[in-house]
C-alpha cells in the first residue's frame, strides 16, 4: 500500500471528529473557519476531512492553534529530512 492509500484511509470527516473533541458537526465547522483545527485535507472541493493522525497529534499538543500546529508539523518534516542526511 502506497503513503497516499495509507492517508487516504486515516481520513475522518467532520462528524468523526465531532466524536473525537465531544463537539457537534457545525461546531467543528466553525472551528475550522475560525483556524482553531489543523487544516482539512480536502479529497474534493465539497468536502473537508483530517488526517486521524494530525487530529490526534493536535488534541495531544493542547489544541494548538491551526498556525502553530502547521508551523509544528513543518518543523517536525525538516527535522525528519535532517535526519536521513
Amino acid at each position: 500500500m502506497t503513503r497516499l492509500e495509507q492517508e487516504q484511509r486515516n481520513l475522518i470527516d467532520s462528524i468523526s471528529v465531532g466524536i473525537m473533541l465531544g463537539k457537534s458537526r457545525d461546531n467543528v465547522l466553525r472551528m475550522c473557519r475560525q483556524g482553531k483545527l489543523p487544516k482539512p485535507v480536502k479529497p474534493v472541493p465539497t468536502n473537508k476531512r483530517w488526517l486521524a493522525g494530525d487530529i490526534e497529534t493536535w488534541l495531544s499538543l493542547g489544541r494548538p492553534s491551526q498556525e502553530k500546529f502547521e508551523r509544528y508539523k513543518a518543523k517536525q518534516i525538516l527535522d525528519a529530512e535532517f535526519l536521513r542526511d
